[in-house]
């Protein structure tokens, strides 16, 4: 039995958000889309009365249906793969490798 509008599975609501990102986003300035900013909150809630978006794109990206990253005002949402990589050990290591680096005049 296929699912509806109504009741429709996490698999198709995330080909629905991926076909959302295609047509919302601008290539030239992102890989995807802010949920607020692009109105996809909006047309989630038209599309699909009575099912909670943020409790849907958080069990999309726990699914790694879509990619999530917090920003200012809401998240934004990516196909899966290409949202920007969170830093790794080694570049943490890095990083405090040359905060730990003692200066010219330090003792």
């Amino acid at each position: 039995m296929a699912a509806s509008n109504n009741n429709p599975t996490l698999e198709q609501l995330g080909e629905w958000t991926n076909r959302a990102i295609d047509a919302l986003r601008d290539p030239a300035q992102s890989k995807g889309i802010h949920v607020v900013y692009s109105s996809f909150n909006a047309a989630f809630r038209v599309k699909f009365p009575g099912l909670d978006v943020r409790k849907v794109v958080d069990a999309m990206a726990e699914r790694d249906l879509i990619a999530k990253q917090m920003r200012r005002g809401g998240p934004m949402i990516y196909h899966p793969g290409e949202g920007p990589t969170r830093n790794t050990t080694a570049e943490a290591s890095k990083a405090l490798a040359k905060i730990d680096k003692p200066t010219k005049g330090s003792k």
